[in-house]
């Protein structure tokens, strides 16, 4: 089984559990991990925040609006 899948089926798990005791073992082990992100991915969250910084970005409203005029179109 390749993670991706593997993390979709604990996902799943996790979903539909009722048992507060393994949720909170779950939350105590998340909050433990400590995540290292690549090199690439550290630098495209930066230059999203730069963008947002700037004011280039677009919000869900505008982005609604451009795609009703292209489906018009």
């Amino acid at each position: 089984m390749i993670t991706k899948e593997r993390k979709l089926r604990i996902k799943a798990q996790i979903d539909f559990t009722k048992s507060e005791k393994l949720i909170k073992q779950i939350e105590d082990l998340l909050e433990k991990e400590e995540i290292e992100f690549p090199q690439n991915i550290i630098d495209e969250m930066k230059n999203a925040e730069k963008r947002i910084e700037e004011g280039r970005f677009i919000t869900n409203e505008q982005l609604e609006k451009e795609l009703e005029e292209w489906l018009n179109e």
